[in-house]
């Protein structure tokens, strides 16, 4: 399912793209769920230890806002903040204003008012796309929150991926060069997008079985000297994985 949301705070507004994306569901045959927000709901988001009631959406059409208590941008930012991993941001606006992307985790894609059902539909179909692609590619898009830039990781020089802090969803990839990233997230993106080489030993960790160098019923060990906690309901299902994985270097 594809989830869009229109913000602004002009009812006309989400009315069109509602309007819009209804059409391209039908002529396109796509499952598409459509939400709205107002510019005061982002507000919500903010703090990412503050459950909010909003959907997570994949694209949003963000209206150019005015008698806001926040700009644009700061909207736009807050919301990347939460929901980077999966967040595509169009701005609608009467000129193009060109976007930072220091501050930009993805580029955000622009919409020149008044908005158009052929161009609405060419940026929806764009983006499905997209996401359809980077399912299944062996990189992830990674905000290091150190540099705050964002990275390109390829899924072979992940060893191991770990939620440090639940409340603030910050996450750590430990790499095969012995270096980590911090980032924010949840785990369940990461599972989604990751190969079959890759194991869930913990609720809060996922490894790369290419990386494991042996394991008990109480630790697994990884290159790199990391040593990383396994459950035991997860310990017989980790001896069969990694025993498949054997298995298949060996015959190939």
């Amino acid at each position: 399912m594809l989830i869009i949301c229109s913000c602004s705070s002009n009812p006309d507004f989400h009315t069109q793209i509602k309007n819009y994306v209804l059409r391209i569901s039908i002529e396109k045959d796509i499952n598409i769920k459509m939400t709205e927000y107002e510019p005061q709901d982002i507000l919500k988001t903010y703090n990412p230890s503050i459950k909010s009631s909003l959907v997570e959406p994949h694209i949003i059409f963000l209206d150019e806002l005015t008698n806001s208590c926040l700009s644009t941008y700061e909207l736009g930012h807050i919301l990347q903040m939460r929901y980077h991993y999966s967040l595509y941001i169009t701005l609608i606006s009467q000129v193009f204003i060109p976007t930072n992307e220091l501050f930009a985790i993805k580029p955000w894609g622009f919409q020149k008012k008044p908005l158009t059902y052929e161009e609405t539909k060419k940026t929806i179909l764009s983006i499905y796309s997209d996401i359809l692609t980077n399912s299944s590619q062996d990189y992830l898009y990674v905000l290091d929150k150190t540099s705050g830039y964002q990275q390109i990781v390829l899924q072979k020089d992940i060893v191991a991926i770990e939620l440090i802090n639940s409340s603030t969803r910050t996450i750590y990839l430990h790499l095969a060069n012995g270096k980590k990233i911090m980032t924010t997230g949840r785990l369940n993106f990461f599972e989604k997008r990751l190969n079959a080489h890759f194991f869930k030993i913990y609720r809060s960790i996922i490894v790369n079985l290419n990386y494991i160098v042996e394991f008990s019923t109480e630790d697994v060990f990884l290159v790199n000297k990391l040593k990383l906690p396994v459950s035991k309901a997860k310990y017989s299902k980790l001896m069969n994985a990694y025993s498949k994985l054997l298995k298949h270097l060996s015959s190939s």
